[in-house]
């Protein structure tokens, strides 16, 4: 599997359903069968009110348990991923975190309902709108792949990207964002994987010029991570990855 045919087969999926397809087969590759979206935000400009599983392939009868038991309340997994912004394994969480025993009837419950060895991924879009990832895999015993784990990373974010371009509505969508020739620039730069102190070194200008116009892009696309709005910036065209 080629991370690059997955993206372009995400961009090109014509409806949510098929978008999710997409993005679960390619997760199941590294072993994770267990999928779910949840918005951890109202997000107005999709319409869409703060929901646990919107898209899930969980199983419904654990999904509806956990709900009814309020554990979307004091859940650590969402709990770091709406605050945090690197992906990170449900075993990284627990060997940094003092539980309490209600979360740990919560893992114990989750184990049960098979799910396991499972990861978070933070998301952030817009306007300061905030969802998260859930994967897990159905059998014990996925091992933890750095490599990996950047990689579901990378594909969630395009996910979560395209989820967007799906679902606005074109009444709801505000005036194109209007990025300067250097902005665009460094932006395509950054998206190359280069560094802020690379970027500076290839264009022969200072670090504080980059990480000045890296802020002033950041403020367009609302969001505070530096890899979503180059997400963003190529799902709507503002740039093009050679």
């Amino acid at each position: 599997m080629k991370i690059e045919d997955v993206i372009d087969d995400m961009q090109n999926a014509a409806g949510v359903g098929r978008l999710f397809d997409t993005y679960s087969r390619a997760v199941e590759s590294y072993g994770y069968d267990r999928v779910l979206l949840a918005l951890l935000s109202d997000h107005p400009r999709l319409h869409q009110s703060a929901q646990h599983g919107v898209l899930s392939s969980y199983p419904e009868d654990w999904v509806e348990y956990y709900l009814s038991q309020g554990y979307d309340e004091d859940d650590p997994v969402r709990m770091e991923v709406k605050r945090g912004l690197y992906p990170f394994s449900w075993k990284q969480l627990l060997a940094r975190q003092v539980l309490s025993k209600r979360q740990q009837v919560l893992f114990e419950e989750a184990a049960d309902a098979h799910l396991h060895d499972g990861l978070g991924i933070p998301l952030h879009g817009p306007g300061g709108t905030t969802a998260g990832i859930g994967v897990a895999s159905s059998c014990k015993g996925v091992p933890l792949d750095t490599q990996a784990l950047w990689a579901i990373h990378n594909l969630s974010i395009q996910f979560y990207a395209c989820y967007w371009r799906l679902n606005e509505k074109p009444s709801s969508r505000t005036r194109r964002i209007k990025l300067t020739p250097r902005e665009a620039e460094i932006l395509r730069w950054l998206a190359s994987g280069l560094t802020k102190s690379e970027v500076a070194d290839r264009l022969i200008i200072s670090y504080h010029t980059v990480d000045f116009h890296t802020r002033s892009i950041l403020q367009k696309f609302k969001t505070g991570s530096i890899t979503a709005a180059v997400y963003f910036a190529t799902a709507q065209g503002y740039i093009a990855l050679d």
